[in-house]
């Protein structure tokens, strides 16, 4: 009979969110790596660890110690806007109604909190806050990063960066295009 070992497979293929090959279960309940799409000679192989594992990034690095690469924006990244003390999880096409709702308490022309009107003078405040946001960001990694886990912590900025500054540009062009 076949002798069946467990090795260490899966570690040494890299993820990626775009992979061009997956494990799937042969004809004799072996795993098997099959290619999902033509990968040419000396290319690397990437598999898919899974979204609920590696989506957004920071769980990326917490599943697994490392940041992917990549210059893309997903509408699952998530980044943290911290304003007068409060967090706010912002992602590229969303922002909180909670963000808006505080935004229209600071605004004199609002009503109760229950009737919030998103005017463009909140809207260019918050798109203001996510751009000082990603601007902190980068002025952060600007510092040097000799070690392996401030090389990581600078990669995670730089994927908030992307994801604040994505938010802003959208609210930026859904207020010129919608409500100036």
């Amino acid at each position: 009979p076949p002798i069946r070992v467990l090795g260490p497979l899966f570690d040494m293929i890299n993820h990626d969110r775009n992979p061009n090959a997956a494990f799937v279960r042969g004809d004799d309940d072996t795993l098997v790596v099959r290619a999902l799409t033509s990968i040419p000679k000396q290319s690397q192989v990437f598999i898919s660890y899974g979204a609920a594992s590696t989506q957004p990034s920071w769980r990326c690095l917490f599943s697994y110690g490392f940041v992917p690469d990549s210059t893309d924006i997903y509408e699952d990244d998530i980044a943290e806007l911290v304003i007068d003390g409060i967090r706010f999880e912002i992602n590229p096409s969303e922002i909180p109604f909670e963000l808006v709702q505080l935004e229209a308490q600071r605004d004199d022309t609002q009503g109760s909190e229950d009737d919030v009107v998103f005017t463009p003078r909140i809207g260019k405040r918050i798109v203001q806050y996510l751009r000082e946001a990603a601007e902190d960001l980068r002025q952060r990694n600007e510092e040097e990063t000799t070690t392996i886990a401030s090389q990581l912590a600078a990669k995670l900025r730089e994927s908030n960066r992307r994801t604040l500054l994505a938010c802003a540009g959208g609210l930026q062009e859904y207020i010129e295009n919608n409500l100036d």
